[in-house]
């Protein structure tokens, strides 16, 4: 049975957000992160909206929500594909990882492996044999090698290659290639990558 997301947790999850809204909207934090003020002030003015949607599904007797992980994560993702702005998206993003995990324990990324077809393993080969990616300014080559029994992660509505040498799941979007390590918190980059990249 997943846990629930209590009204004491959202209150501070609420507080940290606003104090959080608060230090970005700093003179220092717009120059450094090239941020608009106005951009963070809307985050605050929806995360009213998000918190009166949440709040009718408050149970008052034990002051918790009857949500589930499904439909707060649905709740959160209207917003993250409803606005192109990158702080709102970013905001939103932050507001469902923020919570999540009060909602549902994630599997470790062992339960999401799979088969991979013989296409995918020929197309890994092509794509990710041989990379190249900068490191602190020097570009940096690295050699992959994909079994004939090689495994996918499936995730999401993705099927990415796990290679013999790092055991990174590798995927190619829009010509360029990304790659994740499974390790703690595995699932936080790539959902990173799907919310914030791809939507």
């Amino acid at each position: 049975m997943n846990s629930k997301l209590t009204l004491s947790n959202w209150n501070r999850i609420y507080s940290n957000l606003v104090r959080w809204t608060i230090r970005r909207i700093s003179d220092d934090s717009l120059k450094f992160y090239k941020d608009k003020k106005k951009d963070w002030i809307k985050c605050l003015i929806l995360l009213d909206e998000f918190e009166s949607k949440l709040f009718k599904t408050l149970d008052e007797i034990n002051d918790e929500f009857n949500i589930s992980a499904d439909d707060f994560s649905t709740l959160c993702h209207k917003y993250i594909k409803k606005y192109k702005n990158k702080t709102i998206k970013y905001f939103f993003f932050t507001v469902w990882t923020d919570c999540r995990h009060y909602l549902e324990n994630i599997s470790n990324w062992n339960t999401f492996v799979k088969d991979a077809t013989k296409e995918e393993i020929e197309q890994a080969r092509k794509d990710f044999s041989t990379v190249e990616e900068t490191f602190y300014s020097e570009l940096k080559s690295s050699t992959h090698t994909f079994s004939d029994d090689a495994k996918v992660l499936e995730y999401r509505g993705l099927r990415m290659i796990i290679d013999n040498e790092w055991q990174d799941a590798w995927i190619k979007y829009k010509g360029k290639i990304h790659h994740f390590q499974l390790i703690w918190d595995w699932y936080y980059p790539i959902d990173e990558f799907i919310d914030l990249e791809m939507n």
